[in-house]
């Protein structure tokens, strides 16, 4: 198989080496350095919001409070008869 050089690759795999480098190639000691710096700049940290289930519906902020419609395994389907009524047909 030929290899095609691409200097933005070979950028990141030697960026990637000389990370692993520093910790002698350890991901168990690169994990703990990693852990450790998280704890020290919790306070800088992004915290993305939990994924929330396929079908229910997105939280809303009213006022500063979080407000969440509740969400059920039947309140997260329609079907196609529950339609017909809601439309009156």
């Amino acid at each position: 198989m030929k290899k095609h050089a691409d200097p933005g690759i070979d950028e990141v795999r030697a960026a990637r080496m000389e990370i692993s480098a520093r910790y002698g190639h350890d991901i168990d000691r690169m994990l703990a350095d990693h852990m450790k710096q998280q704890e020290r700049f919790a306070d800088r940290l992004i915290r993305l919001a939990p994924a929330r289930k396929a079908g229910c519906p997105p939280e809303t902020r009213l006022g500063g409070l979080r407000q969440t419609a509740p969400c059920s395994a039947t309140a997260s389907t329609t079907s196609a008869s529950s339609m017909k009524t809601m439309r009156g047909s």
